[in-house]
């Protein structure tokens, strides 16, 4: 089990099996005083496996969690499919929210570099989510 303070575990875990840091790190939001999370116990499998789709995705580009920018991740959005062609804009949301926590993470234990390398952290996710097409659409109201 990785210690919470340990950061260099855990960067290490995340660059050499991002999937499995990723349950870990599930895992650890659930408990105690990290209790930070949005995401409920019942969850966690849909959220690993969205996840999981991802890194299969950075894993055939070359990528990693580390180096991935917002057009990557605009990429990677356009290879989701829902069930009748493309993925319902919810969807997409989803993934990208599941992503903006992530890389915030990955900034705070210093897998992305963040303000403690002298850089402006960025995060692919929340750059692409002010974008007006991934916004909440409000539904049309009814006439």
């Amino acid at each position: 089990m990785l210690l919470a303070n340990d950061n260099s575990e855990q960067i290490a875990l995340w660059l050499r099996d991002a999937r499995a840091a990723f349950v870990h790190w599930q895992s650890q939001r659930l408990l105690g005083p990290m209790q930070r999370s949005s995401f409920v116990a019942r969850s966690n499998r849909q959220y690993a496996a969205m996840f999981g789709r991802f890194c299969a995705w950075l894993d055939a580009h070359s990528l990693g969690v580390a180096d991935f920018e917002a057009g990557d991740l605009a990429e990677f959005l356009c290879t989701i499919d829902g069930r009748e062609g493309k993925a319902a804009d919810s969807t997409i949301r989803r993934y990208l929210t599941l992503l903006e926590k992530v890389v915030d993470h990955l900034h705070i234990i210093g897998v992305r570099p963040g303000e403690a390398d002298g850089h402006e952290p960025s995060n692919p996710a929340r750059d692409l989510l002010v974008l007006p097409e991934y916004r909440y659409r409000e539904p049309p109201a009814p006439v």
